[in-house]
């Protein structure tokens, strides 16, 4: 009997861990910043798509001066 109750509770320590875990994940909010310039003449590169790799949907595009965020 207290073998059953010892095990309940460790697998219920152990979802509440994973499911904590998980959480962490889901909260990570990572911004990428940049400035994209031509490599002949050095200069700001206007209108250019910064596309996530794997996830087309998520993507921004350069402004005037060439820069980007990408969070």
């Amino acid at each position: 009997m207290m073998k059953k109750n010892a095990q309940q509770k460790l697998k219920s320590i152990m979802l509440m861990f994973v499911w904590l875990m998980s959480l962490s994940l889901v909260a990570q909010n990572i911004t990428v910043k940049g400035t994209i310039t031509d490599a002949t003449f050095n200069e700001a590169v206007i209108g250019a798509t910064i596309i996530v790799e794997g996830n087309a949907s998520q993507g921004t595009v350069t402004d005037i001066d060439g820069n980007y965020t990408l969070a």
